[in-house]
């Protein structure tokens, strides 16, 4: 499953999901479609193989892969989303994070704040260890988000979270004390995709095919710069 990231020149953006499927007639090949629900957190795979991380929850995968590369260890810190944007958080399982320790930033708008509150609800459900959000602090532009900074360093961008912690939500009184970690076993990472054709930043013909069907306006998706981010 890849998520293109699509961006104008007037500034809107389109992020339709692809899927390499199995088509009625036989053939295979990319497909737009939405993943099945309940959708898997993106970057699953460390999630589940760096039991011991804290979680950092963002909207949006291209916020996502801007904190990794930021960060860059996986064993201590991982940046994940769920799919779908600010309207779809419940669409997706937060089990895989039962007893983590998650960190919450929203998008600087309201559909950002009110997706993290639908955020934080899910993750009391699954039974996480703790929760903080952060909140943006005054002065940034409508929308802002980790990606629209460019971070000297991993120890610039953990400061900034320390500094802007908003709240911090223990498990709820009621929530049994020792809730064992997620099994490994029901997220398996192992299945083999070695084979299939993996989309390409450029240049890729499948995908241009299956995008150039997806216009908006008189611009053909197809045309335009986009970023693959896969799951």
């Amino acid at each position: 499953c890849y998520v293109i990231r699509a961006v104008f020149g007037d500034g809107n953006k389109i992020t339709p999901t692809i899927h390499w499927c199995r088509k009625p007639n036989g053939s295979q090949g990319w497909v737009l479609y939405h993943q099945p629900e309940p959708r898997i957190l993106y970057n699953l795979n460390l999630i589940v193989s760096n039991p011991s991380a804290q979680i950092v929850i963002v909207e949006g995968e291209k916020a996502v892969d801007a904190g990794n590369q930021t960060i860059k260890n996986p064993a201590k810190v991982i940046f994940t989303c769920w799919s779908g944007g600010t309207n779809a958080p419940e669409k997706t399982d937060f089990g895989p994070l039962k007893n983590r320790s998650c960190v919450i930033i929203p998008d600087n708008d309201k559909p950002g704040e009110k997706a993290a509150d639908t955020v934080t609800a899910l993750l009391t459900a699954a039974g996480v260890q703790s929760i903080k959000r952060i909140k943006p602090p005054a002065g940034l532009p409508k929308g802002w988000d980790i990606a629209d900074k460019q971070w000297e360093s991993a120890a610039e961008l953990l400061a900034w979270c320390r500094d802007n912690v908003a709240s911090i939500a223990e498990p709820a009184p009621d929530m049994p004390e020792n809730i064992p970690p997620a099994d490994p076993s029901e997220y398996d990472m192992a299945a083999d995709y070695s084979e299939l054709p993996a989309p390409e930043h450029k240049d890729n013909d499948q995908v241009k095919s299956v995008l150039a069907k997806h216009a908006v306006g008189d611009t053909v998706l197809a045309d335009a710069p986009f970023r693959i981010l896969g799951y």
